[in-house]
């Protein structure tokens, strides 16, 4: 290989690494960019005009950690599940709730870090309470102590007869705009006997899915109920 030809292949490969090495930061990039606005809790540094997701997950994943998996549902994919509200851009905040976490003392918790951000300057209309399954129960359970008509609180695979029962006494006091998604094949179903018409209810919205795959809906970032869920928070 004379001199000529090995300054052009020296040059090919250089170009190759180069470019190589900007795909790869901007993959880096976009990682990092997209982890920050992940949090287990509200973030220090608080910005007003953003968007922010509380995501409360189902109860497999608090008995058997972020990698859960139902041998009837198969894996709860957690982690994608988060990062779904992520790359819109909201800033996130959820966690793997320890095995003992009791649904009435769990939501004193997100009840106190949604003061937080509304002390910061946040506006209540900026922030909703996604939770599935168990924690739909935590969600409502927030709507009932907040007493924010303008927060926003969505439930997935909630309704069911147990539900009912639990928050009858306490369902006129719910506070807040619903928005109620369940799966037509699932055991929990409709929420309006509870959710709609409230006297402190600013608004009710229910979705119904017909996947056919139960309560396992709730388990991965569907678009049937993540794009829905995503342009209800939008409308916000």
């Amino acid at each position: 290989m004379n001199q000529e030809s090995l300054m052009h292949h020296f040059t090919w490969w250089s170009g190759k690494s180069i470019s190589l090495l900007l795909i790869l930061m901007v993959i880096h990039t976009g990682l990092i960019m997209n982890a920050q606005h992940i949090y287990v809790t509200t973030p220090e540094n608080i910005n007003s005009d953003d968007t922010y997701v509380f995501y409360l997950h189902g109860a497999i994943v608090q008995q058997q950690g972020a990698n859960a998996i139902s041998d009837r549902f198969g894996a709860y994919e957690y982690a994608n599940i988060v990062q779904a509200f992520a790359d819109k851009g909201y800033q996130v905040i959820s966690e793997v709730r320890p095995k003992d976490a009791e649904i009435a003392r769990y939501a004193v918790k997100i009840s106190n870090e949604i003061s937080h951000l509304i002390s910061a300057g946040v506006p209540t209309n900026s922030i909703t309470v996604v939770g599935a399954s168990m924690g739909g129960y935590i969600t409502l359970e927030v709507a009932y102590k907040l007493k924010n008509p303008d927060l926003n609180f969505a439930v997935l695979g909630l309704c069911s007869d147990h539900a009912f029962e639990y928050f009858s006494n306490r369902s006129s006091e719910l506070c807040g705009n619903f928005f109620s998604i369940y799966e037509k094949s699932d055991g929990p179903k409709s929420c309006s006997k509870l959710l709609d018409h409230l006297s402190c209810g600013k608004s009710f919205k229910e979705l119904a899915l017909n996947m056919g795959n139960g309560h396992g809906f709730l388990y991965k970032p569907y678009s049937e109920w993540v794009g829905p869920l995503l342009e209800w928070i939008n409308t916000k």
